[in-house]
Order: C-alpha cells, then sequence, then structure tokens
C-alpha cells in the first residue's frame, strides 16, 4: 500500500500539470489502506501466530486491549481522523479562487459563454473590445483564442482590442462587440447594447438600422476631437424641394438641401460630450413598405465618431 501511494505521488509530482484522477487513486489507496488496517487490528479471531520454534506467542491485542473493544477503539480512532480530515477538506476547498490557475480558466470561460455561446459564428470577422486588460490577457491568448472555435478559417478577421474605456472607440457598429471586466467574479460582461445607446441612443424617429422617419431625435457621443460625422442616404428620387434641418441642442445648426443621393456632413462640439441632434424633414419615401413610427420612413442615417 505505501509503496503504491508513494509511486503514485512521485508520478504526479514530476509533470507540469496534475488531474484529478490521479490525486484520487491515491486518495483511494489510502482509504483502502485505512480499511485493511482496521480490519487487521479489529480480527477477533486472529491468534499470535507461532514464535519459530513450535510455540504459540500471543497477540499484543489480547494482552493489552480486550477483544471486544477492538472495534470500538479503531472505530473511535477512524472517527476521530475523519472530524479532523472534513475540517481540514472544507478549510482547503474555501481557497480554490487562489488557486493560480482557477482565476484564469474561469476568465476565459466566461469569454467563451459571452462571444461563442452568445453569438456562436456570428463573432468572426468582427472586432471585440474588451474594456480593461487587469486579467493580464498575453498577445497570445488574445490572438488564437477564436481559432479553436473555426478551425476550418482559423477567425480569419477576428481581432481582440483592449481599451481602458469607451472612449478609445467610436461609435458601435455591426462589426463589434464591447465587452467588460468584472474582476469580482473573474469575468466578463457584453455590454455592447449597452454602449451603442450610450454612444447614440434613440429618442423617437430613429431606428438601429439606421433608417429616420420625416422627425427624429437622437442623443450623440462625440469622439476625443468633438467632431460628429454624418452621412445622408436618400434612395428615393430627388425632385429638388428636399430639406433636411438639423437642430443640436435646441438651437437650429444646418438646413440641407438634398440635391443628391449621399450627403456628407460634419458637426462640431466638445469632445466626449452628448449632445442631442434633432431632424427635421420634408419628404419621405414613396414607396416605402412599412412605416415604424407615426410618421413615415424618410432617409438613412449613418454616424460617425472618432
Amino acid at each position: 500500500f505505501i509503496m503504491f501511494i508513494g509511486a503514485c505521488i512521485i508520478s504526479s509530482s514530476v509533470t507540469i500539470r496534475v488531474e484529478m484522477r490521479w490525486i484520487y487513486v491515491s486518495m483511494t489507496a489510502a482509504w483502502l489502506f485505512l480499511s485493511y488496517m482496521y480490519g487487521v487490528i479489529s480480527d477477533t479471531e486472529s491468534d499470535g501466530g507461532a514464535d519459530g520454534k513450535g510455540k504459540e506467542k500471543k497477540n499484543i491485542w489480547t494482552v493489552k486491549i480486550p477483544d471486544y473493544r477492538r472495534s470500538i477503539v479503531c472505530f473511535m480512532l477512524m472517527l476521530v481522523y475523519l472530524i479532523l480530515t472534513y475540517k481540514v477538506e472544507t478549510y482547503y476547498r474555501g481557497y480554490y479562487p487562489n488557486l493560480y490557475f482557477w482565476n484564469s480558466q474561469q476568465g476565459y470561460n466566461s469569454l467563451a459563454e459571452e462571444t461563442w455561446g452568445k453569438y456562436g459564428e456570428g463573432i468572426f470577422g468582427k472586432k471585440i473590445y474588451i474594456i480593461g486588460n487587469s486579467y493580464k490577457v498575453t498577445d497570445f491568448y488574445k490572438d488564437t483564442f477564436f481559432k479553436t472555435f473555426d478551425k476550418n478559417r482559423m477567425a480569419e478577421g477576428t481581432e481582440v482590442i483592449f481599451v481602458d474605456s469607451i472612449r478609445d472607440f467610436g461609435q458601435v457598429t455591426d462589426n463589434m462587440l464591447v465587452l467588460r471586466e468584472e474582476p469580482k467574479f473573474h469575468a466578463y460582461q457584453d455590454v455592447t447594447d449597452m454602449v451603442r445607446k450610450l454612444k447614440c441612443e434613440p429618442v423617437y424617429g430613429y431606428y438601429e438600422d439606421g433608417w429616420m422617419d420625416e422627425s427624429a431625435k437622437i442623443r450623440v457621443m462625440a469622439g476625443k476631437t468633438g467632431f460628429i460625422e454624418l452621412e445622408l442616404i436618400y434612395p428615393g428620387p430627388i425632385k429638388g424641394d428636399e430639406v433636411t434641418e438639423i437642430c443640436m441642442d435646441g438651437q437650429p445648426v444646418l438646413t440641407v438641401p438634398i440635391d443628391q443621393n449621399i450627403i456628407h456632413l460634419e458637426l462640431e462640439t466638445e469632445p466626449y460630450r452628448i449632445v442631442e441632434l434633432t431632424f427635421e424633414n420634408n419628404f419621405y419615401m414613396p414607396d416605402a413598405l412599412e412605416q415604424r413610427g407615426k410618421k413615415k420612413l424618410s432617409v438613412l442615417l449613418n454616424i460617425g465618431t472618432d
């Protein structure tokens, strides 16, 4: 028993990774050894055996402890051992989070759940912004983590970018995911929708796919330079009298004649300021197949910040 248990401990000590099944082999052998000793000590039928000269020698237990008390004494010793073992087990198991690999494993499991587990193959080709890097993710894991989920194309185009805050990137687009760290739980949280609404919050008349009604109001967070880029796309026929009026924080700033199907505009404000933009269009899409709000769909609006 002792040689077997020792060999198991030695073999599991010379590798860089110890699996739980290796530990349980040694533990099971130790329990069998304890059971064996209990059986031998409490065996009331055993005698002392011969001493080599034909004379019977007395069993030491028959001298010191009466036969009917052997099992009781052994049982009490095992009970004390189990009680002490239970206290030790519960104590060190309470410190599992302190194992050097445990936190990293929890973090990577959470990263997989918040990306692959939630979006599946939709994560491939996206830019995944992670706010904070207190987990010290290395460049190797950053570049190879998602390749395990796409063995054919090796997650081409998928990029992981660590940032300090939401100020380090512009508007949230369809090819982006935004996560943040939860250090208390060694996990990540998907905050894409929350950040998207913070960067560009529709008040009324504006929708996630970019369509805007005849009247619309949105709140936009400017970037580090304070410039807000607007792209108006009107896919219908232009008559020549189409006009879009734009107000910023209640003050008129632009009156834009729609003289072409795609128009690029630029507004300027203070860096990282959230401004309220109001749009009034005197036209609408005549062939629109749906009406989402009280007024009709008018034009597509794309917003960009640095």
